[in-house]
């Protein structure tokens, strides 16, 4: 009995050794060599979160040295194609921001403006050793379609005037629309169109549109900050827009080409602000 207590204990002892190998490097601190991990966060106040991205770089304890590059994935992609994984570690590192040894356990950046998909790649370094990580971000780019003014309906009793503004599409995204920063820098407000509902009046053919939960960058008092959304989805119901009449217009043809009516509710976290007709008329050619 006690030998078959001794090869059981043996046993355990091999197969706790080879879980150990095989879970190397797969929990924190235990990297044989450096290894970094990107995170990404909403930049936050002030910021278009369109383009604009907080990351934060963190290693194992073991790099000695770290570097991140930021391009658009498809230069990376084909340079990598091209060269290599080992040379585009050498182009990070050459061409790539150094970060300083005392913020090498934890470091962050934000970086704006990256319309397109980005891919930022670091590289964390020991001795001769070089390790990889790479974090892609979706930056929607947009093309406008016109310029013109933004009239609010329940805003404008709180003192807010007509807006100069864009319209734009989605380069990515055909049925994807902004109105550039019509609440303030960094506060777009974004409309959905709908192509399988469309409909014709004197003033021309429209499609109709949804507008998702957003916030205006706007506070209320103390009661905090206020979204804008359409009824449908104050209501949690698509009909109030398709079929119950408050929907939202974008007229792609006709007297009124490109103009909208914008059906939305303006609410803070208490409750209801008002709801109405937002409307942008572009400007004269």
């Amino acid at each position: 009995m006690r030998k078959f207590i001794h090869i059981i204990l043996a046993a355990a002892v091999l197969m706790f050794s080879a879980a150990c190998t095989e879970q190397l490097g797969t929990d924190p601190g235990t990297d044989p060599g450096p290894k970094v991990t990107i995170y990404q966060y909403s930049p936050g106040d002030g910021y278009n979160s369109d383009e604009d991205v907080a990351l934060r770089f963190v290693t194992n304890g073991k790099a000695e040295k770290l570097y991140y590059l930021v391009e658009l994935l498809a230069d990376k992609e084909a340079f990598v194609a091209n060269n290599g994984s080992v040379a585009y570690a050498d182009k990070v590192i050459s061409e790539g921001v150094e970060v300083s040894s005392d913020a090498l356990t934890s470091y962050s950046d934000t970086l704006t403006g990256l319309a397109g998909t980005y891919a930022v790649t670091a590289a964390a370094i020991a001795g001769s050793k070089k390790e990889l990580s790479e974090s892609v971000f979706y930056g929607l780019s947009w093309k406008t379609l016109s310029t013109g003014t933004y009239t609010f309906s329940v805003l404008s009793s709180m003192g807010l005037e007509p807006a100069k503004t864009e319209f734009q599409v989605c380069e990515t995204d055909p049925n994807l629309f902004r109105f550039k920063d019509v609440f303030k820098p960094g506060y777009s407000l974004k409309v959905v169109a709908l192509p399988d509902y469309t409909n014709t009046d004197d003033y021309g053919t429209y499609t109709y549109c949804r507008v998702p939960v957003q916030d205006t960058g706007f506070t209320y008092g103390d009661y905090g900050a206020i979204g804008v959304r359409d009824i449908g989805y104050w209501q949690g119901d698509a009909s109030y827009v398709t079929d119950g009449g408050y929907e939202s217009c974008y007229y792609t043809d006709g007297p009124e080409k490109g103009y909208l009516y914008i059906f939305v509710q303006y609410y803070v976290s208490a409750g209801n602000l008002g709801y109405n007709y937002d409307s942008y008329v572009p400007d004269v050619e």
